[in-house]
């Protein structure tokens, strides 16, 4: 969720009470790469070393000495200041000290339901560290993106990041703890149960955005639900079906998922699949999705590689993209350049997501990818449009309208993983889905079946488009 828009380059900093708000608490801000490259921050690290129960305790006494309380805690309450403080600093330290990357955190109340730490925990802590210059807060930046995507405009921005500062790097050095051991002395404890869902499934207006708003509803207005409607009820079934198939198998290095779809205006735009709670799996990289285990079996994650340009193609009259790279430009100059892919995915990306090729490059992409100056992005756009001329007017080939086009092909892609999940659900396969791909036991036959399903899916859904899936495995060695 975006929250604390700021049209400021370099915001102003302030000093809260302890015990007060951290709105408005800032730290000088980094490089703008380092904001857009953090990672959520789960609050589930706790102390699994002498070294960090030591540092625990040194953060403790630093944040307890700068409070303003009339009443000292009682036990309880120095308990629960414990465990926010080991939750907060161990998981900025992981990340600052083995990736030097910044995190995030939504310090709204309805951010912590259901989490180890609660609101009233965890957010005094987070102005506490603040204000006593262990951590930086950089505000959340808001900006607009109307000359690079659409006539009308649009606005994007990143949340606020926290930053572990140099003095909190440096007791954490002086309490043994460095980037060699930090991960072997704060670890994630997971919760053992589901989280709550309040809705199976959810139903919201497109948010409207309107310059100059230090704000955005980035939610939308809820909407009812006609429980009377057959395909309402059927869409409800499926979301309880698949909650009910989680809950009688184990999961293990993850927060037990539990599912909700969330739809816009109606259940042809949007409808992902998305998982609740603490850390949930559809957050956790890569690699830590590839840890888990579900009745202590290892899993294996099915991927659809280009999956929405392959929905997209589909409808335009080409069902298959081949098994060449869509994203390989080997044949052009440009593609010379060490991360070419990269940033012809990143403007497909943008073009699906704005509903037409840029015209600009999109805000920041130049930094991030190391585009050069003299490479303008037509260069780039005029090439896809060779290949994939259905890029240049997507809404006409989906039949929506232009800023329809991303929640439409969101729609369509659960569709399709909606249908082959259905699949494995009824054959109580705990199938989990992960934005385009599944997750399931790393089982031959089970790996296959899903496979399959999902090239049914596609097919059926999406007008008959054939996608190619790549399946990836953890590595038994090390783990």
């Amino acid at each position: 969720m975006l929250e604390d828009y700021s049209h400021e380059v370099e915001p102003t900093v302030t000093s809260p009470s302890i015990s007060g708000d951290t709105e408005g608490v800032t730290g000088p801000i980094s490089s703008s790469s380092r904001l857009r490259d953090a990672v959520p921050l789960s609050m589930l690290h706790i102390p699994a070393s002498s070294e960090a129960e030591a540092l625990v305790a040194a953060v403790v006494a630093v944040v307890s000495a700068g409070e303003k309380r009339a009443r000292a805690r009682g036990p309880k309450g120095t308990e629960k200041l414990i465990a926010a403080v080991a939750a907060i600093v161990g998981g900025v330290l992981v990340e600052a000290l083995r990736r030097d990357r910044l995190v995030f955190r939504s310090l709204q109340k309805a951010a912590f339901d259901g989490e180890r730490i609660g609101y009233l925990q965890a957010k005094p802590v987070f102005g506490g560290l603040v204000a006593v210059g262990l951590l930086h807060r950089h505000q959340g930046i808001r900006f607009q993106e109307t000359e690079h995507f659409a006539e009308t405009p649009s606005w994007s921005g990143m949340a606020a990041r926290f930053e572990a500062t140099e003095d909190l790097l440096r007791l954490a050095r002086e309490h043994g703890i460095d980037k060699d051991n930090v991960e072997s002395c704060f670890t994630k404890v997971f919760p053992t149960k589901p989280p709550k869902v309040k809705h199976a499934v959810t139903l919201r207006s497109v948010p409207e955005r309107h310059p100059g708003q230090k704000r955005v509803n980035s939610d939308g207005e809820l909407l009812p639900l006609d429980m009377e409607d057959n395909a309402t009820r059927e869409i409800v079934a499926v979301v309880e079906q698949a909650n009910a198939v989680f809950a009688r198998h184990r999961f293990e290095n993850c927060t037990p998922p539990a599912l909700y779809r969330a739809f816009r205006e109606d259940f042809t735009l949007g409808g992902r699949w998305i998982t609740a709670g603490a850390a949930p799996i559809q957050q956790m990289s890569a690699d830590d999705r590839l840890k888990i285990t579900i009745d202590g079996q290892p899993v294996a994650e099915i991927d659809v590689k280009a999956s929405q340009l392959s929905i997209l193609a589909a409808f335009a009259g080409m069902p298959c993209l081949g098994e060449a790279d869509p994203y390989d430009f080997s044949d052009q100059l440009w593609a010379r350049l060490p991360n070419a892919r990269d940033i012809v995915k990143a403007v497909v990306v943008a073009a699906l997501g704005a509903g037409r090729l840029p015209q600009r490059w999109p805000n920041k992409m130049k930094e991030k990818y190391g585009v050069p100056e003299e490479l303008p992005v037509p260069v780039i756009t005029q090439a896809l449009a060779a290949r994939f001329p259905f890029l240049e007017c997507p809404g006409e080939v989906l039949g929506v309208a232009q800023e329809q086009v991303a929640l439409r092909l969101q729609n369509l892609e659960a569709a399709a993983l909606t249908a082959a999940l259905h699949a494995l659900w009824r054959n109580d396969i705990p199938g989990v889905p992960v934005h385009d791909s599944i997750l399931v036991p790393n089982d031959t036959v089970v790996v296959t079946m899903a496979e399959s399903e999902l090239s049914r899916g596609y097919k059926e859904r999406c007008g008959g488009a054939e996608i190619r899936t790549v399946v990836e495995r953890l590595a038994r060695e090390g783990y």
